[in-house]
C-alpha cells in the first residue's frame, strides 16, 4: 500500500507582512478633497470642520489624516463650492461666494467702478464682523474708494479691515495688509508699525463728504451680537474717534470728548496730528511739541509730512501774523519734498498755504499756489473747498503810463 504524503506548505513571510499592511492600508479611511476653489488651484486638501458666514474653516492635512490644531479659514471669495456633509449649508453663502469673487475679478482686472458697487453691498452686510471674508470685503471697497479720491469714505472699510487684523502686535497687521488675492492696492499703502493708511491722514477740509464723516457718529459700527472682538477693536474704535474730531473741526462743527490714546503708536500720532488743530489752547502747543519731536528724529516720509502739515495747519490759525508765516513754510515743505509721496496731501497744503497768503493780503502769492493746484492736481476736493475759491484772481498792475 502507498502511502500519501502530506503536501509542504512554506510561506514566506515578507510576503506575508505586506499582504497585512497593505490589508490595514486599505482599511484606513483618507479624507478627500471637499472645496472647490476658484482659479488656478481647483481644490483644497483638508477636511471641512465649519461653514458659516466667515467663510469655511478647513483643517490641513497631516499623513493623510486631519492634522490637530492646523486649521484656516478660507474667505468666500476664494471657495467655488463645498462638497460633502457642509454641502447644503454652503448652499446658503453661495451668493455671497459668486459676488465676492465677482468684485474681486474685476478689481483685479483694474475695474474699480465696476467693482465697487458690489464690495459696497457686501459692506452693508459683512461691515459688523470680523473674519476673512469681512477682510477681503473691506480691503477691496477701501481700494476702490481710495483709488477715485474718496478719502473720507474710505475711513470706515479701512478701520473695518484694520478691526479683522485680530491683534494689537506689528505681526497681525503684517500678515493681513495683503490678502492671497492678485489685486493692485491702489492706495491702501498700510504701514505694518501702526496699522495706519499712509494715504489716509485725519486732516481733513470742509466739503460734503468729510461733514458726513463728521456727523456720522464714531464711523465704526458695533460688532454683531455674538461675534467675538479682536484684540485690534479697541484701537480701530479709537482711531474712528480721532478720524470723527479732525473732521468736527475741519467742518466748525461741536467737537466731542477726546477718546483714550492708550499706548498704541498709531493712535498717538493720529491724536497729535488731530489735537494740534482741535484742540484748546494748553493741547495744541503740547500737540505741536510733539510733532516738533518727531520731526527731528527723521521719521518715515510719509510721517514728517503728516507731521508737518499738521504742525503748519495749526500755525496759521493763530492771531500772530508771523506765526501764520511759520505755518506757511511748515504747510510748503509738503509741495517742495513730498508731492509723489502724499499727493492729496500735497493738494490739501498748496490749498492751506493760498488760503493763509490772501488772509495775510499777499494776492498774488496766493494766486500762484492756487493756480499750481489746479494745473497739477485737477480733480482734487480741495479745488471745491469755498475758502480757495473766495477770492478773484488779482488783476496785474497796470504798466506806468510811458512819457
Amino acid at each position: 500500500m502507498t502511502t500519501r504524503r502530506r503536501p509542504s506548505h512554506r510561506f514566506d513571510l515578507g510576503l506575508l507582512r505586506a499582504l497585512v499592511c497593505a490589508a490595514f492600508a486599505s482599511a484606513t479611511p483618507t479624507v478627500t478633497a471637499q472645496i472647490e476653489l476658484r482659479g488656478s488651484t481647483t481644490e483644497a486638501d483638508g477636511e471641512v470642520l465649519r461653514v458659516d458666514a466667515d467663510g469655511v474653516t478647513l483643517a490641513a492635512l497631516g499623513g493623510g489624516k486631519p492634522s490637530s490644531g492646523a486649521a484656516a479659514v478660507l474667505a468666500w471669495d476664494r471657495v467655488r463650492a463645498v462638497h460633502g456633509p457642509f454641502a447644503d449649508q454652503a448652499a446658503l453663502y453661495a451668493s455671497v461666494s459668486l459676488q465676492a469673487w465677482r468684485a474681486r475679478a474685476r478689481l483685479e482686472r483694474g475695474d474699480s467702478l465696476g467693482a465697487e458697487p458690489i464690495f459696497d453691498s457686501l459692506f452693508s452686510v459683512y461691515s459688523r464682523r470680523t473674519g476673512p471674508t469681512t477682510s477681503v470685503i473691506a480691503q477691496g471697497l477701501a481700494v476702490c474708494r481710495l483709488g477715485r479720491g474718496a478719502q473720507a469714505s474710505a475711513v470706515e472699510p479701512w478701520l473695518v479691515w484694520l478691526r479683522c487684523a485680530g491683534t494689537s502686535d506689528t505681526s497681525g497687521i503684517k500678515d493681513a495688509i495683503q490678502p492671497a488675492i492678485g489685486w493692485p492696492s491702489i492706495g491702501f499703502a498700510v504701514d505694518p508699525s501702526t496699522g495706519l493708511l499712509t494715504t489716509l491722514p485725519p486732516i481733513w477740509i470742509d466739503t460734503p463728504a468729510v461733514r458726513a464723516l463728521a456727523k456720522g457718529g464714531s464711523t465704526l459700527g458695533a460688532l454683531e451680537k455674538g461675534v467675538a472682538p479682536t484684540l485690534t477693536t479697541a484701537k480701530a474704535e479709537r482711531l474712528a474717534g480721532w478720524y470723527m474730531i479732525g473732521a468736527c473741526s475741519a467742518c466748525q462743527l461741536p467737537i466731542p470728548e477726546f477718546p483714550e490714546i492708550g499706548d498704541d503708536a498709531g493712535v498717538k500720532l493720529v491724536a497729535e496730528i488731530v489735537s494740534a488743530s482741535a484742540g484748546l489752547a494748553e493741547q495744541r502747543e503740547a500737540a505741536r511739541s510733539a510733532l516738533r519731536s518727531r520731526i527731528k528724529n527723521k521719521p518715515a516720509p510719509w510721517v514728517e509730512a503728516w507731521s508737518r502739515f499738521a504742525l503748519g495747519r495749526s500755525l496759521v490759525k493763530e492771531s500772530s501774523p508771523d506765526t501764520r508765516r511759520m505755518g506757511i513754510i511748515e504747510l510748503l515743505h509738503i509741495p517742495a519734498r513730498f508731492n509723489d509721496q502724499v499727493p492729496y496731501l500735497t493738494g490739501l497744503a498748496l490749498a492751506e498755504s493760498s488760503v493763509a497768503l490772501h488772509t495775510l493780503g499777499d494776492d498774488l502769492g496766493a494766486e500762484k499756489l492756487r493756480s499750481e493746484l489746479q494745473s497739477d492736481y485737477a480733480g482734487h476736493p480741495a479745488l471745491e473747498w469755498a475758502p480757495l475759491r473766495g477770492w478773484k484772481v488779482p488783476k496785474p498792475q497796470a504798466k506806468a503810463a510811458e512819457k
